[in-house]
């Protein structure tokens, strides 16, 4: 079977967990040898698993979609994204485009029946989850104005903006890393313009989304 082999590691993972591009090269071509994959190598050296733009993982999508390889295979999970919502994407893409999922760690394997149910699973929570946050935001406006409150200042910043924000907040990660994501995905401002986010707008869209769910 072909598989496209995606790693990744960012500045922190390297330094933190030792879990670096090397050793996950390593438990996929073990894992390879065992069954007997032809494997092409895809690899993100130094991109956060937050953020959107990720070359590696989009020219191993590429190849999926286009017949190159029936599988994706990952070390680890969090190699794909560290939250179910950063996971939809790859999952909703394989469950469409009929290419399978290996993640070694978690035992997932879509290329059984048990993997492709997990796989199902997956999706139908990553769709959930997003649901539910735009819900509990459009209610926490819709909240705010019956009281004839304005949550803040005009803001245009999307409700999946604002869900990925707290998400990303939730995580740990720093004002200043989350700026520095929004820029560097294009998001725009909460004016609604181009720009470079700082720390003090993504502080206050994540008091604003905080704000919005407790309304909701």
């Amino acid at each position: 079977m072909k598989v496209i082999a995606y790693t990744r590691v960012s500045t922190t993972d390297q330094a933190e967990n030792g879990y670096g591009l090397d050793a996950q090269r390593a438990a996929i071509s073990r894992e390879a040898e065992h069954r007997g994959w032809d494997v092409e190598w895809t690899e993100d050296a130094g991109v956060s698993g937050a953020s959107r733009k990720r070359p590696g993982l989009e020219h191993a999508l590429s190849l999926l979609r286009d017949g190159r390889g029936q599988a994706l295979v990952v070390a680890k999970l969090d190699r794909l994204g560290r939250t179910v919502s950063g996971l939809s994407r790859v999952i909703d893409e394989a469950v469409q485009h009929g290419w399978s999922l290996i993640v070694l760690d978690m035992g997932i394997d879509s290329t059984t029946s048990g993997g492709r149910m997990i796989l199902r699973v997956l999706s139908a929570l990553a769709e959930w989850e997003r649901e539910q946050i735009q819900e509990r935001t459009r209610a926490g406006l819709a909240a705010a104005k019956d009281k004839g409150v304005v949550p803040g200042p005009k803001s245009t910043v999307p409700a999946e903006v604002i869900a990925r924000v707290l998400d990303l907040h939730a995580e740990q990660m720093s004002l200043t890393a989350i700026a520095h994501l929004l820029t560097t995905d294009g998001v725009p401002l909460p004016s609604g313009q181009p720009g470079m986010w700082q720390p003090s707008q993504v502080r206050r869209v994540v008091s604003r989304g905080a704000d919005l769910h407790r309304r909701g």
